[in-house]
């Protein structure tokens, strides 16, 4: 959504034209008409990571497939300057997987 890799933007679309994959539609948060009805936002609302003791989030700033923000579960400086509606959707999804982790008992 926020990735700055034309290489893997481009790659994204070829993919979702020519093979027509379900799975592609669901990353680019496309399944669905109402970003809140995809299956990524709605998978975001039932996050088990708090059922785990430890949890390791780790990225790279030099993965060129994968940013940063996206690897550890971060918002990052376009996701929270973004007014729209899939920009809101995306800081929601954040949330919906950060929230019960940090205010684990």
């Amino acid at each position: 959504l926020y990735n700055n890799s034309g290489l893997v933007n481009m790659g994204m679309w070829f993919m979702q034209k020519w093979k027509k994959s379900g799975s592609l539609l669901q990353l680019a948060l496309r399944d669905a008409t109402d970003v809140r009805q995809t299956f990524l936002y709605k998978l975001s609302q039932r996050c088990h990571l708090s059922h785990f003791r430890h949890l390791l989030l780790c990225g790279s700033s030099q993965d060129r497939y994968v940013p940063l923000h996206s690897a550890r579960i971060e918002l990052c400086k376009a996701a929270v300057k973004d007014t729209c509606s899939l920009g809101a959707a995306y800081r929601e999804m954040v949330h919906n997987i950060l929230y019960p982790i940090i205010n684990k008992p």
